[in-house]
């Protein structure tokens, strides 16, 4: 029975290939042969195929590019002065160039403090620094100062410098 089922399907298949009729009389084999019996499996009438779409995953979105860190800060200098001259003369005028000291939008207040080599401190001076931390002052040398180490002090918003001034 397996095998005329079979042999229908096919028969059928191909003849409604051609556009003839089929005949189940046409697809009965002539001869009976014997083989070794086997177990088949009914084969449906249709087979139908069909293509369901698959659902098409969209890529996971990226995520915008992070802007690379910040570089480092810049390491400030520290605080310096630098005496135009070094050495002189009681009764001289020393320039007093500073730089390094913090930054302010309306400057910083730098205190002058002189330490004579007899130890005693004159009176401290204030004056402004510009925003960019740096400035100019003087210090004049009296005539009757002692002679020898005149230490300048400026300090000013935590930050400090000092310069040895040599007065003759």
């Amino acid at each position: 029975m397996s095998k005329l089922i079979i042999s229908l399907f096919v028969g059928s298949f191909a003849a409604t290939a051609c556009g003839a009729i089929p005949s189940p009389v046409a697809a009965l084999p002539s001869t009976p042969t014997t083989r070794p019996s086997a177990s088949v499996s009914p084969v449906p009438a249709a087979i139908l195929v069909t293509a369901t779409p698959v659902p098409v995953q969209a890529a996971p979105a990226t995520a915008a590019p992070t802007a690379p860190p910040p570089p480092p800060p810049t390491a400030k200098p520290a605080p310096a002065i630098k005496a135009v001259p070094l050495r002189a003369a009681r009764g001289s005028t020393f320039v007093l160039q500073f730089s390094g000291f913090p930054t302010s939008p309306g400057g910083v207040d730098v205190v002058q403090t002189v330490t004579l080599p007899n130890g005693v401190r004159l009176a401290p001076t204030t004056f402004l620094a510009k925003p960019d931390g740096t400035g100019f002052t003087t210090y004049l040398a009296s005539l009757g100062d002692p002679a020898g180490q005149h230490v300048v002090q400026l300090a000013g918003a935590g930050a400090s410098a000092q310069v040895v001034l040599l007065v003759d």
